[in-house]
This record gives C-alpha cells, structure tokens and sequence, in this order.
C-alpha cells in the first residue's frame, strides 16, 4: 500500500503538464495587483489635488 501512495506522489512531482498555466497566472495575479496599487495610488493623489482646489473656486 505504501508503494502505491509513493509511485503516486512520484508521478505528481514529475508531471509538469500545468506548469505553465500556474506561471501565467501568477504574473497576471502580479500585474493585476500592480495596477490596482498603482490606480490607488493616482486616486489618492488627485483626490487630494481637488480638495486643495474646491475653496480656490468662487461661487457663481
């Protein structure tokens, strides 16, 4: 019975037919996460850029 959980888990760590659907998917994870942080990142600063601006305006 032992040998047969071994032979299993062998042919589990030598296959690599999904290898490379996992790398795509974590540089897409990756460049999904890099975008949001960076969108973020331009909100908070326009958003701070408006708020400095509303009292400049004048009311009509």
């Amino acid at each position: 019975m032992k040998e047969a959980m071994f032979v299993i888990l062998n042919r589990l760590f030598k296959d690599e037919e999904g290898q490379g659907l996992v790398e795509y998917a974590m540089i897409l994870f990756f460049v999904v996460v890099a975008l949001v942080s960076m969108l973020t990142a331009v909100g908070v600063t326009l958003k701070n850029k408006y708020i400095i601006m509303i009292p400049v305006q004048k009311p009509l």
